[in-house]
């Protein structure tokens, strides 16, 4: 489902610049099933940005499958985890309503589309370098056991 949306953006071009944290955000939002609402943080307007042009080219997809839920807090979530060395899950965790096992599951999922991305390093070098990096941070801390 999602898969062909990635295939789309990075044949549009989408990802053209985008930050290792960007990156992630996006990932992560497309990895997301559901969750509570207001349970992440506010987006960034770069964020924002790419977010529109990714629901964008979700919506020309929708007669072939259905589009994600794309949610914005979730990439956002994500996003400050990459940007900022100095962020904590405990603050975020603490109002997510399934907590850390949850979030764990979130980011194991973004880090297989990441993981997927990076092996584009042929076709994109620097979408694959961008990936990369971001698969550095996010795994960081308490995310260094996921795979």
């Amino acid at each position: 489902m999602t898969h062909s949306l990635i295939t789309e953006l990075i044949r549009a071009e989408a990802f053209t610049g985008a930050d290792p944290s960007l990156l992630a955000g996006i990932m992560a939002s497309l990895a997301h099933d559901d969750d509570r609402p207001g349970a992440f943080p506010r987006i960034s307007p770069s964020l924002s940005s790419l977010l529109r042009q990714v629901r964008s080219s979700a919506e020309s997809l929708s007669p072939h499958e259905d589009p994600p839920l794309l949610r914005a807090d979730v990439a956002a979530l994500a996003e400050r985890w990459i940007a900022r060395a100095d962020a904590h899950l405990d603050r975020p965790l603490s109002t997510h309503h399934h907590g850390r096992r949850r979030y764990h599951r979130l980011l194991a999922r973004t880090i297989e589309f990441l993981s997927q991305i990076q092996t584009l390093k042929a076709t994109h070098p620097g979408l694959a370098d961008s990936a990369a990096e971001a698969l550095a941070l996010i795994r960081r801390g308490v995310l260094e056991e996921l795979p």
